[in-house]
């Protein structure tokens, strides 16, 4: 993800958050802040979106660069609809959706194997 950044925003700083407790601070002077998130939606980066919402500045523009190579603007809107993607995806809707489907099909699909002789 660091070459990524690199590719993408020549010459800006790059500050990991895990290891440099400054990061506060130099978001709070920001005019730009770029969150790396190594998948397409940002699992588990909600506090840091929230931290970063907090310290800076009114004009300072957040962006992401995401696992898929896409660059874009995080403002209110596109955080709640990460946040309903997060939330679906922390439920699993479509996992047991399927797991549904395919226990009720698989005893039909058995039995239409069985009467026409299929072993």
């Amino acid at each position: 993800m660091k070459s990524l950044f690199d590719s993408q925003y020549p010459g800006v700083p790059f500050v990991n958050v895990q290891q440099d407790d400054s990061w506060r601070d130099l978001a709070g002077g920001a005019d730009i802040l770029v969150l790396l998130y190594p998948d397409a939606i940002g699992l588990g980066f909600t506090q840091l979106e929230e931290d970063v919402w907090r310290l800076k500045p009114g004009w300072a523009e957040v962006r992401v660069l995401n696992g898929r190579h896409r660059d874009f603007l995080l403002n209110r809107t596109t955080l709640r609809a990460l946040r309903a993607r997060r939330w679906i995806e922390r439920l699993m809707l479509m996992e047991f959706l399927m797991a549904a489907i395919f226990v009720c099909v698989t005893p039909l699909l058995l039995i239409v194997d069985f009467v026409r002789g299929r072993r």
